[in-house]
């Protein structure tokens, strides 16, 4: 937690690479947490494999049920409107209430020229060895939505050779 706390201070991106199961979810959303009670409410945005999703919005809702987290997925329509319900104005100011937005890759592509126009504190990348080929489109959108920091996650899920 010190070592992402020093990082955000010092406007640094970062990645948290360890084996899975670890913890660095938990790690992540206690970050957030911690940036709240800091005043920093966001907006802050989590991207990952589709698979990982429901894991992430139940361990916001455990762990910080006052922040809350908001799950944006789902069809064109469906999207537009947490985006309207839940999201709101992205040129309005940011408040407490603002959940943590939590997608998916394949939305990212699909809805990165709405997801652009909010300026997000903290974009964080699960499962971010997806991201090894410099040209993937994935990693274009990515860049192309405004943000202070990154933090990209990633583990080993091959036991330490002894």
């Amino acid at each position: 937690m010190k070592w992402l706390i020093s990082l955000y201070q010092n406007g640094l991106n970062g990645i948290l690479a360890d084996q899975m199961g670890l913890g660095k979810t938990v790690q992540t959303i206690g970050f957030l947490s911690h940036l709240k009670s800091k005043g920093v409410h966001g907006p802050f945005l989590v991207v990952g494999p589709l698979s990982t999703l429901p894991n992430w919005v139940a361990e916001v809702e455990r762990w910080t049920p006052s922040i809350g987290a908001v799950l944006y997925h789902g069809t064109k329509d469906e999207r537009a409107a947490l985006r309207s319900s839940r999201l709101g104005s992205p040129s309005a100011r940011v408040t407490g209430a603002f959940p943590i937005v939590v997608t998916s890759y394949e939305i990212i592509l699909a809805d990165s020229k709405f997801l652009a126009q909010y300026k997000w504190k903290y974009v964080v990348v699960d499962e971010g060895h997806r991201l090894k080929n410099m040209n993937c489109r994935l990693l274009r959108e990515l860049k192309a939505i405004p943000t202070a920091n990154k933090l990209l996650l990633t583990g080993n899920t091959r036991q330490d050779e002894r």
